[in-house]
């Protein structure tokens, strides 16, 4: 679940099991839902019996796996897919390309989890675009969006603070 992304049709016959299973379902044989799925879905927290949504959860899983490849490129399968599809970009920048696997196709496919809840910790600012890279903590969106007529499309955030005093230029 945390390396290929599973057919709808798949996670749907597993729920089916499942709320079979629950349900008391046997020899065509039709129980009384005392409970609705949705609800049984459901945080335990919020009155719920905590299943979760596989689908989501087969995207969470590879979002995560898209994460490590990120944070710590290193291990072998991460430097085998940089060098394969994206040598020159990142992760976050790169595109699925001409006839991926279907693990790279499926880390793909969840890679906006990952667009969604990140953002960039400025440091120095010498790797951040002002205006394509998400960097504005706290604010929606997170991004500038206005055009400035001081900075060109491609400034970076480095320009927006004094290399001496570590303080943005006002």
């Amino acid at each position: 679940m945390s390396v290929f992304k599973l057919p709808k049709t798949l996670l749907n016959a597993i729920n089916s099991v499942i709320q079979n299973l629950w349900w008391g379902q046997q020899d065509k044989e039709h129980k009384i839902h005392w409970i609705s799925w949705k609800r049984i879905r459901q945080a335990k927290s919020k009155g719920g019996l905590g299943f979760r949504d596989l689908e989501c959860f087969n995207t969470i899983m590879l979002s995560k796996r898209c994460w490590r490849l990120i944070q710590d490129p290193n291990p072998l399968v991460a430097r085998v897919l940089k060098a394969k599809y994206f040598p020159s970009l990142t992760l976050q920048t790169t595109k699925v390309g001409s006839k991926p696997s279907f693990v790279w196709r499926s880390l793909m496919a969840a890679r906006h989890v990952l667009e969604a809840g990140s953002f960039w910790r400025v440091g120095t600012g010498s790797e951040i675009s002002i205006w394509r890279d998400k960097w504005l903590d706290l604010t929606n969106p997170r991004k500038v969006t206005n055009p400035v007529k001081n900075l060109d499309g491609n400034a970076k955030v480095a320009a927006l603070i004094d290399p001496d005093t570590k303080r943005w230029k006002q």
